[in-house]
Parts: C-alpha cells; sequence; structure tokens
C-alpha cells in the first residue's frame, strides 16, 4: 500500500474509534511496561554520561582524589564501562523489566556470563591472557548470550564459554 493511501485511510478513522483500535492492538500491560523500558534506556544512558568522556564528571573527580591525568582517567573509565552500553539494549530487546521472575533471573544470568565474556573479550584477559582468535570466539560467544535468542542458542554458547573460560583458568597454574 503506497504510504500517502495509508495516510488517508488512517486520517479517516474517527478520533473516539482510533483510541479503541489502539486497545485492542497492545494490552495497558504490554503499553506499561514499554513506557518503562523507554525511560529506564533514557535514564540508564544519562548515568553512562558520569564515566564517558569528554563530559565523565565521576572520572575526573576519581582523577582530582588520586592525582592523576583526568582526561586518561577517563578514558580507562570509559574502557571498563563498556558493558553498561549493552544493559539499555536488555531492557529494549528482552522482556527484562516486564517479565516473569523466571524470564528475568534466565536473561541475567545468560546477560552476566555474557558481559563478563565481552570484558574477557575486549581486554584481551580473563584469568590469563586472551589470544586473537579466542578473542573473537569470546565476542562471538557474548553476542549469542546478551541477543535475545533461543534458550538453546544461549546454554550453548554458555556451554562453550564455560569450557573456554576453565581452559584459560588452568592456563594461570603453569
Amino acid at each position: 500500500m503506497p504510504l500517502e493511501e495509508a495516510r488517508s485511510l488512517l486520517n479517516a478513522i474517527p478520533p473516539a474509534l482510533a483510541v479503541a483500535l489502539r486497545d485492542l492492538a497492545i494490552s495497558p500491560h504490554a503499553a506499561t511496561f514499554t513506557l518503562l523500558s523507554a525511560h529506564m534506556i533514557i535514564f540508564w544512558l544519562s548515568q553512562d554520561s558520569n564515566v564517558t568522556p569528554p563530559v565523565c564528571l565521576a572520572s575526573f573527580t576519581a582523577a582530582a582524589i588520586a592525582k592523576t591525568p583526568p582526561m586518561l582517567t577517563g578514558l580507562y573509565s570509559w574502557k571498563l564501562a563498556k558493558g553498561l552500553y549493552i544493559v539499555p539494549l536488555l531492557f529494549a530487546y528482552t522482556p527484562m523489566l516486564g517479565g516473569n521472575w523466571i524470564d528475568d533471573i534466565t536473561i541475567f544470568f545468560f546477560a552476566l556470563l555474557g558481559l563478563y565474556c565481552f570484558a574477557g573479550a575486549f581486554q584481551g584477559y580473563m584469568e590469563n591472557h586472551v589470544n586473537l582468535p579466542l578473542r573473537i570466539i569470546f565476542f562471538l560467544l557474548a553476542f549469542c548470550l546478551i541477543a535475545p535468542t533461543s534458550n538453546l542458542v544461549h546454554s550453548l554458547a554458555a556451554i562453550l564459554f564455560i569450557v573456554l573460560f576453565f581452559l584459560n583458568l588452568r592456563k594461570t597454574g603453569d
């Protein structure tokens, strides 16, 4: 359907009927948690500015207390806080705020593993040095753990991550 035809069709609907159709199209529960997710995304990202240069007020305050270079401290805080940018994606693409408690715990567990996997891939270090091929694998596993996919994909990625983690952990004893 062309855009102009769709607009003319929508404009032809009386306002009272449009409200009733909107209420039938989306439940009040879904509308509530969609709005809550939108607000939490905005709030969360506004708090990320505390550790993201060039603003990073918290980092600059910490730099003043520690007597370290402010911008270098801001860059390190930005690097350490990379996981903070992933949580709003969970608000947007998973039922993290509006689901039942079993869904919430499942999302939390896989997201926690995914964030740790992402941090290890980003830093190149978990419990020991992580070489480039493993870093790429860890990035892919982090995506599989955090992305809203099936529980089978999450479980397989978690098992592979745990195996690789313990292999990395074993290397520290050498």
